[in-house]
């Protein structure tokens, strides 16, 4: 069994823009939480949790049938990044995590999510029922949302990857399992 979660990828040079943020506006508020280190930094599509070899297989082979595989030797005008902003800043009040927003989303993204969703639940993998809300998580154990508007962050996103949370004596660790680009078959 492994522990796992299906995340829109953000390029290095986004995820160095969202710390610099983070640094720049939040790191020295009291009490603002543990930052979550700039390498795990993603967009959660579906979270799966623990997930056995079989279903693991499954979630690849509908991937591998219903979008293109990843290469990063793509040139730009057939990747075809999809643009978003990040423009907000909220606090999930249980997990006590303090993440990043958009005041809206693409519409691609938001119907990859509810697809790998369903694909999941196909496969008695439970998904919470809620809207989708996507996000980046910047802290764990942050206790108040401050008062801070975050300047806009442009990301371009082009692919998706299934990713393995570890836990290791240095903290979480995501590793993708494999990748595929936003384009469907």
């Amino acid at each position: 069994m492994k522990r796992l979660f299906f995340a829109l990828d953000i390029n290095q040079k986004d995820k160095h823009a969202i710390a610099l943020f983070r640094q720049q506006n939040l790191s020295t508020l009291p009490s603002i939480g543990k930052p979550i280190n700039e390498n795990n930094f993603h967009i959660t599509l579906a979270f799966l949790g623990m997930t056995d070899s079989t279903q693991q297989d499954k979630l690849l082979r509908f991937c591998d049938e219903h979008f293109q595989p990843f290469s990063k030797n793509r040139t730009q005008t057939t990747l075809s990044p999809i643009p978003v902003t990040v423009n907000t800043l909220g606090l999930f009040q249980k997990p006590k995590v303090l993440y990043l927003g958009f005041s809206s989303f693409d519409h691609t993204l938001i119907g990859i999510a509810k697809q790998l969703n369903q694909q999941a639940k196909k496969l008695a993998i439970f998904q919470e029922e809620r809207a989708y809300l996507p996000h980046i998580s910047l802290y764990r154990k942050s206790k108040t949302l401050p008062n801070i508007s975050p300047s806009e962050i442009s990301l371009n996103l082009a692919s998706f990857s299934l990713y393995h949370s570890q836990s290791t004596s240095y903290g979480v660790m995501y590793s993708s399992l494999k990748t595929w680009s936003l384009v469907k078959k």
